[in-house]
Parts: structure tokens; C-alpha cells; sequence
């Protein structure tokens, strides 16, 4: 069982999550990285950022810098898509301006966003009013997490709780597009 910040997703079915174990050092990595962006100068051609490429990105939302990786490459207007390690958001439109090459100190800290689905709901469906519940349950600072198994697509299949204890899956189980039925450790039907 880890200890985890929510960051990303809006429903049960795939969304990413931050190890509290590595917070700090991600608060102090993102400070360094900043320092060096903001002295560095671009650095490379279009070509030199493949697709695959890991690579530092300037968010404009907020004007940051935070680790990459070079999702797409449109040559006719060289610019870039890439996704945001640290947090599973993406960017489009970037310029060679806008990426720096990764410096190898800030490739030794594993990718942050860790892209999940509560146990037993990948691929379902969920309404407005389910993505509402589910953003107010994680909305509490600090969640824990405990792997189930990981899913044929890679996601880590996981029962979330907040500070009250209760599995996510019991919450979110019956708003699921087909409902999920949860059964408890003694075979109690918990519906």
C-alpha cells in the first residue's frame, strides 16, 4: 500500500497518481530544471526531437518547464506534441523554442505519473454525474493506493481509499456503465 496525490484523470477508468514517496524530489527537481531552462538557449533542430525523444517542454499554461517525451512531429510546420511525464497532460503547437534536450540529472528520477483504473473498471463507461462523484473523492490531498494486478493494457489496476477508509470501488462500482458488482473479502455482496 503506497501513499499517493491524485493528478490526473476524470473517471475511475484511467487516471495517473503521484508517490508521496517521491514528492520532494520531484518539487526539487522541477526547481532545478526551471533554473536551467531559464539560462539555457534552444538547443538543436526540429529534426534532432523525434518522436520517442525524451525532452524537457515549456508548459504555456503556467510557463514551466517540466519533463517530456516528443509524441508527435509535424514536419510542414515543425512543431511538436509532446506529453508531460510527471503528470499525463500533453501539449501542442510547441516550437524547438518551447523543448530543451534532457539533461541526464534529470533523467534519473522514474516518470511520476502513474497511470491507473480502480480494480475491475477499465473500459467502462461513466456519466456526468459519476465524473462529478469522482472527482470529489479525490479531491482529498493524500489518497493510498494498493496494486491489484496490472491490466493487459499496462495500467495498474489499484483500490484507492481516502482518510474515511472506504474503497473508491464501493462508491463508484453501481455509477458504472455496465454496474460493477463489489463483493466484499467474506463473499458479502456489497451492492
Amino acid at each position: 500500500e503506497a501513499k499517493v496525490f491524485y493528478v490526473k484523470g476524470d473517471n475511475p477508468s484511467r487516471f495517473a497518481v503521484h508517490l508521496r514517496d517521491y514528492a520532494e524530489q520531484l518539487v526539487d527537481m522541477t526547481d532545478k530544471m526551471e533554473g536551467h531552462c531559464s539560462s539555457a538557449q534552444p538547443d538543436g533542430t526540429a529534426a534532432s526531437y523525434e518522436v520517442g525523444r525524451p525532452c524537457l517542454a515549456v508548459y504555456k499554461e503556467d510557463g514551466y518547464w517540466y519533463r517530456a517525451t516528443v509524441k508527435e512531429h509535424d514536419l510542414t510546420n515543425n512543431t511538436f506534441k509532446v506529453e508531460f511525464v510527471d503528470y499525463g497532460n500533453a501539449a501542442e503547437g510547441l516550437t524547438v523554442a518551447d523543448v530543451r534536450p534532457l539533461p541526464e540529472e534529470f533523467s534519473l528520477l522514474p516518470a511520476q505519473a502513474v497511470w491507473c483504473c480502480l480494480a475491475g473498471m477499465e473500459g467502462r463507461d461513466w456519466d456526468t454525474d459519476a465524473c462529478t462523484h469522482w472527482k470529489e473523492l479525490t479531491s482529498e490531498e493524500e489518497l493510498r493506493a494498493r496494486v491489484v494486478e496490472v491490466s493487459p493494457s499496462g495500467l495498474y489496476e489499484v483500490e484507492l481509499t481516502g482518510s474515511a477508509g472506504t474503497p473508491f470501488t464501493q462508491h463508484m462500482a453501481p455509477l458504472a456503465d455496465p454496474p460493477l458488482e463489489v463483493i466484499d473479502e467474506g463473499g458479502e455482496n456489497l451492492d
